[in-house]
């Protein structure tokens, strides 16, 4: 699977449109009537949909699909049909409206010498 057209972002997870849907996936399961896209572990904080708006997949229970990244290295995304426009939301980003279509959903990366990493907030 492959990143090719990204379409926009909130904060630092990025959604970029699918070309062809994946086949074998799990279903994320929603918490209080939310679909968590990506929690931070410092704060507390969450980027999350309301959950009868959006379908969001992993590859397996608790494991993100790899996605392969522009520039040549994977991220772990998530797989999210959106059904209609819907915002996502975060307590410290204003919502994001995102259109009606199928996403990948890049989880936040860091850049260090030694190695890119899954970030935290």
């Amino acid at each position: 699977m492959r990143a090719k057209k990204l379409i926009g972002h909130q904060g630092d997870v990025a959604f970029w449109l699918v070309e062809r849907a994946p086949t074998n996936c799990s279903a994320v399961s929603s918490e209080a009537g939310r679909l968590i896209v990506a929690r931070g572990e410092a704060t507390g904080h969450h980027h999350s949909f309301t959950s009868g708006d959006v379908e969001l997949y992993e590859a397996e229970p608790g494991i993100p699909f790899k996605l392969e990244m522009p520039d040549g290295t994977l991220a772990d995304a998530l797989f999210a049909r959106v059904l209609r426009d819907t915002p996502l939301e975060h307590q410290e980003h204003n919502a994001v409206v995102v259109p009606k279509n199928n996403y990948w959903i890049v989880m936040p990366r860091e850049y260090t010498l030694a190695a890119i990493v899954r970030s935290t907030d």
